[in-house]
């Protein structure tokens, strides 16, 4: 190779690097724009609550969250409007059932207002249901049964992010338990399995050589995966919930990156043998930056599932 051929090829190199960084810097630019708007719109992580009903009544029936939280302020403009808009779209059994639940008072416990939708259920074959977003802490389950009795279930007090409780129909008992392991399961190797296809296209689109890689990147996929789901883990089982979750969740998604940047930097090669670190770099922010988005929709269908 002449003095030129390895003026070219040094410049190219450079002007690959370059624009591995440029993409890189740009789709980061973008995210933190995306961010700033799903901020606004209140979009991040939620807590949820499954109530799981046993010796559920014969006939149709309905369930609703009781609280002390503040979330059934009927008084404030906001509830009116969510209580007009709930009437609006109920059935006339609804309606009479509503009019309990908004006069309801007893031991400081109120109806749960959402501005999702009503936090009224009705009775399904599975006899499971899901309430998101605006759930409380401390709340009770009510239960009207199609013959006109109601059920008001024991107090629980939510220790879990992702909570799941099972009511007694029979005997208002309301217990909460720990999630079910099939749900962890789903996520682990749903979140595992969409990080690897995900970042292998990506490293291909980065001119990284996905075969002479491929040991060193499922090693490092496996090890960080491993934190993540064990973190995951223990914040479900602690009462992180809110703004402080979206944060540590972003936490250690930048832990993260810094260990794969580190495992890539000076190792990772191209289709010609060669290492460049900056290119390796802008690889392990952006594949891990758009996994980790992407694996948002497989923790909301895990927290679905029995």
């Amino acid at each position: 190779m002449n003095r030129r051929q390895i003026f070219l090829h040094g410049n190219n190199d450079i002007l690959r690097t370059s624009s591995a960084l440029w993409i890189c810097a740009l789709f980061a630019l973008m995210c933190l724009l995306g961010f700033s708007r799903i901020t606004r719109a209140d979009m991040g992580p939620k807590p949820n609550i499954r109530i799981d009903v046993e010796n559920p009544p014969s006939d149709d029936y309905y369930i609703a969250l009781l609280s002390r939280d503040g979330s059934g302020e009927n008084g404030s403009d906001w509830a009116g409007k969510v209580m007009e808009k709930e009437y609006s779209s109920a059935s006339e059994e609804e309606q009479y059932i509503l009019d309990f639940l908004f006069a309801y008072r007893q031991d400081g416990y109120t109806y749960v207002l959402s501005s999702l939708g009503s936090n009224l259920r009705h009775s399904n074959e599975r006899h499971s249901y899901m309430f998101y977003h605006t759930v409380p802490s401390d709340f009770k389950i009510i239960l009207f049964s199609a013959d006109g009795s109601i059920v008001i279930s024991d107090a629980v007090v939510r220790s879990h992010f992702h909570s799941r409780c099972t009511l007694d129909a029979a005997t208002g008992d309301l217990t909460e338990g720990p999630s079910s392991p099939s749900s962890y399961l789903f996520s682990a190797v749903g979140c595992l399995l969409l990080t690897l296809l995900i970042e292998m296209v990506l490293m291909a689109i980065f001119g990284l050589s996905v075969k002479k890689n491929f040991l060193r990147f499922l090693v490092t996929n496996l090890i960080t995966q491993v934190f993540l789901n064990v973190t995951m883990l223990l914040f479900d089982h602690m009462k992180i919930t809110g703004m402080f979750f979206i944060f540590m969740w972003i936490l250690m998604e930048i832990l993260i990156i810094i260990i794969e940047a580190i495992s890539y930097m000076d190792h990772l090669k191209d289709k010609k043998d060669v290492v460049r670190s900056g290119t390796n770099i802008a690889y392990a922010i952006t594949a891990n930056v758009i996994s980790a988005l992407a694996e948002i929709p497989v923790l909301v269908i895990a927290s679905w599932i029995s």
